[in-house]
């Protein structure tokens, strides 16, 4: 069993100690994403395309402080990208850059480590879908830009854009969710509009054909909130009735194809607040704060004794946030991307530590130290929270007290070679400056 040992050294006033650990949390495909109150940034899960925003591509069993400061005021993740929107407005991106995703332009790498501006415009929401991102500016004016293969940007192309391009003219957007190369938005007056891959009716247009414009579903409603997964999209009307579409509308059911081309009603009787699609399950929050799942492997009420406040979905994966402030995740883990420090899959809800409440404050001028994996089998990885690069002293030393690896010094991004050590517990002795820090690990 893997574990993940993640210490914070953390200055007395950044983070605070008790009341809600989480206010924000997004599922990326195989990684996760949060937001503390103070609007500080947590990743964990897949990183191999540096979507953690940490300036390095391995995947990570806890959440990490993604080391980029406060004011952050809204997230997403999905597929191979993180986005966050300052509390000024300011949009960055990080991750895969293979179809001009992150925005920056055609001299852009094919993936980018750390959070980068997309341009100086000012936005009010980003959404990520696979290889491509919509975004509403403060005008309300909406914009895509990446991938184009089915028409995903709305312009009626089929070309792709590595920079933010408008969709339409109009500025009356409120609300918008990027799926697998197809989109979904809500204007404010309520109409729902699609446009994209269509191949199983995950558009709800009535029909299956791909769409290069925004098209209208249901003319008849008015909706509150969409969101679009691998293949079908669920929204909650304005009487906040829930409905879905496309495949895996209503969880595996052997009498499709054909799926639902236009929405279906999935419960008549309770009212809805937010819901989540992912690869073949949906996830929903009714008005009781009760949270109920069903599609592959899901299905009934989840949690029954618990009430919950948000919730998000990656392609596998579960998180939900309940009314204490606590993070919890279920589902599949193969990446970590349950945050639980292993790759173990849950069935149930399971808690999630909160990484600065258990933290140890040692002075004001320490550097946050995460040491991993562990256990390991062959090298660890020395993550420094406070940004700088500079040599580290160590040592190590075995559980009896003896030391077993004398004095060295550790270069940046240099891992550290433990292939000799037998199988047992271990203490890395760091030597920061003044201070003398202590970490355990496992050799397998």
């Amino acid at each position: 069993m893997h574990h993940f040992i993640l210490f914070l050294v953390l200055i007395l006033n950044t983070f605070p100690l008790s009341g809600q650990c989480w206010k924000q949390i997004s599922g990326g495909s195989l990684h996760s994403f949060a937001a503390t109150p103070n609007n500080r940034l947590w990743a964990w899960g897949d990183n191999a395309l540096g979507q953690l925003g940490k300036n390095y591509n391995f995947q990570v069993f806890s959440p990490v402080l993604i080391d980029i400061g406060p004011d952050w005021a809204g997230i997403d993740a999905n597929y191979g990208n993180s986005a966050a929107i300052k509390t000024d407005g300011y949009l960055y991106i990080w991750g895969s850059n293979n179809r001009g995703q992150l925005g920056i332009g055609p001299d852009g790498p094919d993936f980018v480590k750390v959070p980068t501006l997309v341009n100086l415009a000012k936005w009010t929401q980003v959404s990520i879908g696979n290889e491509h991102v919509l975004g509403i500016q403060t005008d309300g004016s909406l914009w895509a830009w990446g991938s184009n293969t089915f028409g995903e940007l709305g312009n009626d192309t089929q070309t792709p854009s590595n920079h933010p391009i408008q969709i339409g003219s109009d500025k009356d957007w409120k609300a918008i969710s990027a799926g697998d190369h197809f989109c979904l938005a809500i204007k404010k007056d309520g109409s729902l509009w699609a446009w994209g891959f269509n191949q199983v009716g995950q558009l709800g247009d009535s029909s299956y054909q791909n769409r290069n414009v925004p098209v209208p579903v249901r003319k008849d409603k008015k909706w509150k909130q969409v969101d679009a997964g691998y293949r079908h999209a669920l929204a909650i009307d304005e009487s906040g009735k829930l409905w879905s579409w496309g495949e895996g509308a209503i969880g595996s059911n052997p009498t499709w194809p054909p799926y639902p081309s236009t929405p279906v009603l999935i419960d008549s009787i309770k009212l809805w607040q937010k819901v989540c699609a992912g690869n073949n399950i949906s996830l929903a929050l009714d008005d009781a704060h009760a949270l109920w799942s069903w599609g592959f492997n899901n299905s009934g009420q989840i949690g029954q004794d618990t009430t919950w406040q948000d919730i998000a979905t990656g392609s596998n994966h579960f998180l939900a946030i309940d009314q204490s402030g606590d993070l919890w995740t279920w589902g599949f883990n193969v990446q970590g991307q349950l945050g639980q420090g292993n790759t173990l899959d849950l069935s149930t809800p399971t808690k999630v530590n909160c990484p600065y409440t258990d933290a140890h404050v040692l002075s004001a001028k320490a550097p946050a130290v995460q040491l991993f994996p562990s256990p390991t089998k062959d090298a660890l990885y020395l993550q420094l929270f406070d940004n700088q690069t500079r040599a580290i002293k160590y040592s190590i030393i075995n559980a009896q007290g003896a030391e077993v690896m004398p004095c060295q010094v550790l270069m940046p991004d240099v891992s550290i070679d433990v292939t000799d050590l037998g199988p047992g517990v271990y203490f890395l002795q760091l030597q920061l400056g003044d201070q003398r820090l202590t970490r355990k690990f496992v050799k397998m």
